[in-house]
């Protein structure tokens, strides 16, 4: 995946955790084309797409949220009927993509600079990952 081409992310928060994921596998961003979706409706209407753009491409990787759906391969094939290319490199975090941040308790309160008993322990058992974490930050403040 060196020459990536494309990158295709729900939302914002996508992009920085997506490009820290490239650099730790050695993948070049030179020549990278970002889009950035207004949320998950968005992402998946546009799946095919982002699909089909890997065959002409060259590898894409998408990054989507699971939210309340059971599993990665079910959301994958409801949206992506044809198939998924080999090219369309697809990742969907386990309930959001902030459980992977927060996960990382104490690195993730040494950046917001709060105690780390603050961080929720288990963020992949919450429905909603930053929820806690957000109540917690806001009464320490």
């Amino acid at each position: 995946m060196t020459d990536l081409r494309l990158l295709v992310t729900e939302g914002l928060l996508e992009r920085p955790v997506a490009m820290k994921l490239l650099s730790s596998l050695g993948c070049s961003a030179q020549y990278l084309y970002w889009v950035p979706k207004p949320g998950e409706k968005a992402f998946w209407r546009d799946a095919w797409r982002n699909n089909r753009a890997a065959l002409h491409l060259g590898p894409v990787l998408g990054l989507a949220d699971l939210e309340t759906y059971p599993c990665p391969s079910g959301l994958i094939s409801q949206h992506l009927r044809e198939g998924r290319n080999a090219g369309f490199v697809l990742r969907v975090a386990e309930r959001m993509l902030e459980s992977w941040l927060i996960a990382d308790s104490e690195a993730l309160a040494a950046f917001l600079q709060v105690s780390p008993q603050l961080v929720p322990l288990d963020p992949e058992g919450l429905s909603h990952a930053k929820g806690p974490l957000r109540n917690n930050v806001y009464k320490r403040a």
